[in-house]
């Protein structure tokens, strides 16, 4: 998916080209893949361990913040907030996750 083009120069497009991997204690796996098309930026983001590629929705520059969200195999899906910091960027991101609950029946109300 590609952002909506606005009045942006070619220089500040470029500055956000790229495949950018994760550098933090974290060690995410993701990989974040921005290019630069006629009607602004197309982002992928996908798992090198096993392949899969998310699907994207709504990329777009908001000022100097690119946001996209991502839904993934599993079923999670996941909002980016994408800032420049030098030659890096900072990814700040939010997600849904599952998890399983059993009744506790140590304790009764």
């Amino acid at each position: 998916m590609t952002t909506d083009k606005t009045e942006r120069s070619t220089a500040e497009l470029d500055s956000w080209v790229g495949r950018w991997v994760c550098v933090d204690q974290w060690n995410h796996n993701i990989v974040i893949a921005i290019s630069k098309t006629d009607d602004g930026l197309d982002v992928q983001a996908f798992d090198p361990n096993d392949g899969e590629v998310a699907e994207i929705y709504d990329p777009r520059l908001v000022g100097d913040v690119f946001l996209f969200s991502a839904h993934w195999s599993t079923g999670q899906f996941t909002k980016y907030r994408v800032r420049q910091l030098g030659d890096e960027l900072e990814i700040i991101f939010t997600y849904t996750d599952a998890t399983h609950y059993k009744r506790d029946l140590s304790h009764q109300h």
